[in-house]
């Protein structure tokens, strides 16, 4: 992958809602809280998409995976002990902040 956003990848899943999409994001301590949507055939990044209010203290791993009846993204934060969850979005597009995010402790 050959850009400065994703400077130290943690974690790959694959988009449950868009054909040819994978979510990664960045594994430094106290990095910006962003999920990259990127293209599975050239790993272009599509979209950055910023978790609000999360915060990324030491994320360590991506899945996507069911949450009712929509498809959701989870992110975990070793370092907080937390667990982000936030619905896929309809549209790949630019940059996104997805705010329904809801976390919880993993303690």
């Amino acid at each position: 992958m050959d850009n400065l956003r994703v400077s130290d990848a943690s974690g790959l899943a694959a988009s449950r809602k868009h054909r040819g999409v994978l979510y990664t994001h960045n594994d430094a301590d106290k990095s910006e809280p962003f999920v990259y949507a990127i293209n599975a055939t050239n790993a272009a990044i599509i979209s950055t998409l910023r978790l609000f209010p999360a915060e990324n203290q030491d994320w360590e791993d991506i899945a996507v995976g069911p949450c009712g009846d929509r498809s959701c993204i989870y992110v975990g934060d070793s370092s907080s002990h937390k667990l982000y969850r936030v619905e896929e979005p309809d549209y790949i597009h630019s940059d996104q902040i997805l705010t329904d995010v809801l976390a919880v402790h993993t303690e």
